[in-house]
């Protein structure tokens, strides 16, 4: 799999991806867990550095917004590869479990809506600099794997190993 993004992001093959047995199942949804982490990681990094260079119009909440959505992200991961893989590799995951995880790709979600209005939809001012420019990309970069991980999941792994077709409604 690619360091920088999960094989079949992006794919517009809903019927190849929901064929996926367990194993590569994990393997991308575990893919996604990484990317993630390592992109709202240099996003935070670069956040930090231009908040640090006091650059004329940056969003001074940015930085810290990012700082609490990596840790969420990094809990969230946790408490789905705790909760979740385990019983999914068992043949199916309680309804409780993935009604919560659900609640958090929810909250997840607000996050980003938060992020998108911080960064102006990710729209840099002609007075940034590369390393603002760079942050920008790289939160919309995050934006695309994070939707098309949570389509996967809730669409794919939550409705298959649930026995519940309309759970991810």
């Amino acid at each position: 799999m690619s360091k920088t993004s999960p094989t079949l992001c992006g794919s517009t093959d809903t019927d190849l991806r929901s064929r996926l047995g367990y194993i590569d199942l994990v393997r991308l949804i575990l893919a996604y867990h990484q990317a993630h982490l390592r992109r709202l990681g240099a996003a935070l990094a670069l956040a930090r550095a231009v908040e640090g260079r006091e650059a004329e119009g940056f969003p001074s909440a940015l930085a810290d917004h990012l700082a609490r959505m990596l840790a969420e992200m990094a809990a969230h991961q946790a408490r789905e590869g705790h909760l979740m893989m385990p019983r999914v590799r068992l043949g199916g995951a309680p309804w409780p479990t993935l009604r919560q995880l659900q609640s958090e790709h929810a909250s997840a979600e607000a996050d980003i809506r938060r992020l998108t209005d911080l960064t102006g939809g990710y729209d840099a001012p002609a007075q940034a600099c590369s390393d603002w420019r760079a942050l920008y990309a790289l939160c919309r970069e995050y934006e695309r794997e994070f939707r098309e991980h949570v389509e996967l999941e809730e669409s794919i792994v939550f409705a298959r190993f649930s026995g519940r077709p309309g759970l991810a409604a």
